[in-house]
């Protein structure tokens, strides 16, 4: 979890349990093409059914930041590629 620092990370599983969702997803600022990391935090009590055993999970999606653009709007245009890429993967995810 190096993307994600440790105050971070404990306040976005704090409103996973509070707002009692199955399935988060951290988008970040990704400079090198770093593969999606998929967390499976089994355990989490869920208030309504009490039940230990609720899959829930944690999607790490990187956002990957052009490096190589000469003007600004070369830069524009490749970061409009990689949101659709990004866009793309996450509906990739079957979780």
């Amino acid at each position: 979890m190096d993307n994600i620092g440790g105050r971070d990370y404990l306040q976005l599983l704090a409103y996973m349990l509070r707002f009692q969702v199955d399935k988060a997803y951290y988008i970040y600022p990704e400079v090198h093409n770093e593969a999606i990391d998929i967390l499976c935090l089994n355990g989490v009590y869920k208030k309504k059914t009490m039940c230990a055993c609720v899959q829930t999970y944690l999607l790490k999606y990187g956002l990957r930041i052009p490096q190589n653009a000469y003007t600004y709007s070369d830069f524009v245009s490749q970061m409009n590629n990689n949101e659709e890429m990004l866009i793309a993967e996450m509906k990739q995810s079957n979780l």
